[in-house]
């Protein structure tokens, strides 16, 4: 896989007008990222594989699916103990 940055003035660039919808979500940046990319392609910046960037962005990203299991674990805990005192908690809606 192919690492590259898209500067902020490139994004800027690429961003035209507005995006449907309110307010601004990770969502969006994504989609204006990824036309940039597309339409842009000169704009991009290689990014070494043993860049701290890069090692930084992976650990992040693996940090951040192990907070999402052990929310995910949590809430089922929750329930599994919310069901234990009143079995009828989480009934049919």
């Amino acid at each position: 896989m192919r690492v590259v940055d898209l500067p902020a003035r490139a994004a800027d660039t690429a961003f035209r007008g507005p995006v449907p919808g309110n307010g601004k979500t990770d969502a969006k940046d994504a989609f204006i990222i990824v036309d940039a990319a597309r339409t842009l392609p000169d704009t991009l910046l290689p990014i070494g594989k043993a860049c701290d960037l890069v090692e930084g962005l992976r650990m992040l990203s693996e940090f951040d699916a192990d907070l999402a299991v052990d929310e995910n674990r949590l809430i089922n805990r929750l329930r599994s103990m919310l069901l234990s005192v009143n079995p009828w908690a989480y009934g049919p809606v």
